[in-house]
């Protein structure tokens, strides 16, 4: 027999029976955007994890300042999630640009574009649908060569770079 639910209830499963969830829990998905505060520099030929100094929203938490690249699922809230990320590189010479989405340090997308001579900011985006668990994070991290110069540019602002994520399921 199943009891009668109230008001504001859903009727959920957990994989070991049925059972009555608040419906503002069921319906709002944890989401979090990060985006870079200041400029970052970038090394030629070093792949490096950008750190993010602020946040959009957060409902996670996912960001923590003591881990400022990351954004780390939060406990109990294991399940498939969308991440999503952009990278605006500033002006620059000849080079091939590469944006990597990683998850636990490893590499689970990549976009890149080869000899490319940037005269306006180029944004390149990236996006997974990945399995995670709590503890398990997303970086975004970046790579560039071929150039006369020694260093990148990217620019920071919530329009330029971001890496965000949202529970999909």
């Amino acid at each position: 027999r199943l009891s009668l639910g109230q008001q504001g209830y859903v009727l959920t499963s957990t994989g070991g029976g049925a059972e009555w969830a608040e419906a503002n829990a069921i319906i709002s998905r944890p989401t979090a955007s990060a985006y870079l505060t200041v400029d970052a520099t970038i090394t030629k030929e070093t792949q490096t994890a950008l750190s993010f100094g602020a946040t959009e929203f957060d409902s996670g938490p996912f960001l923590s300042s003591a881990t400022p690249g990351r954004l780390t699922v939060p406990a109990s809230q294991s399940g498939t999630y969308l991440a999503v990320a952009q990278v605006a590189w500033a002006l620059g010479s000849l080079g091939a640009l590469r944006v990597l989405l990683l998850k636990n340090g490893s590499s689970i997308a990549v976009v890149e574009i080869g000899n490319t001579v940037t005269e306006a900011t180029q944004r390149m985006q990236i996006s997974k649908l990945v399995s995670m668990n709590a503890a398990d994070y997303v970086e975004l991290a970046v790579y560039w060569t071929y150039s006369d110069s020694g260093t990148r540019m990217i620019s920071n602002g919530t329009d330029d770079t971001f890496l965000q994520i949202a529970r999909a399921a």
